[in-house]
């Protein structure tokens, strides 16, 4: 102690460090063991934070550091506190979830990085913690998140295009989750075009809402039967089950979101509206429709479509199909024929690129 007064931080250091390692590894005989736990405490308030950086990273990684060692080093600046909540077991659950919630970005983030974490304090970070330090949580390879978990992170920090891209290239996420992550992704680039002036704020939302809405059925073309449930739940909670939606999923064939989807708004069973819808009964789904609240005008539409699927096409004729049988209703809105017709385009220019590929490979 009287070495350390007149050596420099570097030196203290060095010294300080290996002395720690002895303490801790039982090489110090043991009358005097109380008397290097004081010296090693004086060494707390070292002016010189090279000398307390270098005692964290001894304590950190020895599971019989004296607890008021670890708990005054993680109530140091930055650089030494960070080393000790990204290492120290002496720590527990409680004193990390506390540190969560007291908001300081280096220590969420050095939680996050942490390599044995429990359920508590993960659900804390998830909850509490800033999008660099969840960041950190979902790049951590030793942490395994549950779908409902990231569903809450999409949740709450969606609108991150670095939490948002992080999710969406993980095959694992719910379809749910997946959709939220789209929509606020719409809405991330409705905003900035509006900001930008590229065109009036209602074609800009039009082009967005019809993204939107393909988006959505391309994930639900990809849920497994046993989730469409869930996912329909998500749309309903959201308030997206709209009847430009349902149209959409029935121009591109897919009948279990539109099924469900109905079950859902109706409050009719599953298995009913499908006896109802594939066997194309038009007086019993006009009493279905009827309890859906979906409007009036797009009922000629969805009758056109249960039509139409009873001879199985390509999607370009299929929704060429809607349109002519739906046409010949007066009462279908106009904005839903122009809406067919978009669709139509879309399709059939997808076809063409499809076939133009095809004959490439074939000459």
């Amino acid at each position: 102690m009287a070495w350390s007064v007149v050596s420099g931080a570097d030196q203290r250091a060095k010294a300080i460090s290996r002395l720690a390692v002895k303490f801790l590894n039982g090489r110090i005989e043991a009358d005097e063991q109380s008397e290097i736990e004081k010296a090693l405490t004086l060494y707390l308030e070292d002016k010189s934070p090279k000398v307390r950086i270098a005692l964290a990273k001894v304590l950190a990684r020895h599971d019989n550091a004296p607890r008021h060692m670890i708990w005054a080093l993680s109530q140091d600046i930055a650089e030494v506190s960070t080393i000790i909540y990204a290492r120290s077991m002496v720590l527990g659950s409680r004193d990390l979830i506390d540190a969560i919630r007291r908001g300081k970005t280096a220590t969420q983030k050095a939680i996050a990085a942490r390599q044995v974490l429990d359920g508590n304090t993960i659900r804390a970070l998830v909850q509490y913690a800033g999008g660099e330090a969840v960041h950190v949580l979902l790049k951590n390879r030793q942490v395994v998140l549950g779908p409902g978990l990231k569903h809450d992170i999409a949740m709450r920090l969606g609108d991150r295009p670095e939490i948002r891209a992080t999710l969406l290239e993980d095959d694992m996420i719910d379809a749910a989750t997946r959709q939220l992550l789209s929509e606020r992704l719409s809405a991330t680039l409705l905003d900035f075009s509006a900001q930008m002036g590229w065109a009036d704020q209602d074609r800009l939302q039009k082009v967005a809402n019809d993204a939107r809405n393909k988006v959505t059925v391309e994930i639900a073309m990809q849920t497994p039967p046993e989730q469409m449930q869930a996912y329909v739940d998500h749309l309903a909670q959201s308030e997206q089950l709209s009847a430009a939606l349902l149209i959409r999923a029935c121009c591109m064939g897919h009948a279990a979101l539109f099924e469900c989807a109905l079950s859902k708004l109706s409050g009719i069973s599953l298995k009913r509206v499908q006896s109802i819808i594939d066997e194309g009964r038009v007086s019993a789904f006009n009493s279905l429709y009827g309890r859906t609240g979906m409007p009036k005008s797009a009922y000629p539409v969805f009758i056109a479509a249960i039509e139409a699927w009873q001879d199985p096409k390509e999607m370009p004729q299929l929704i060429g199909q809607i349109i002519d049988r739906a046409e010949a209703h007066e009462e279908v809105d106009g904005a839903l024929l122009s809406m067919l017709a978009q669709m139509n385009c879309e399709a059939n220019r997808v076809a063409a690129q499809n076939h133009e590929k095809q004959a490439l490979l074939a000459a």
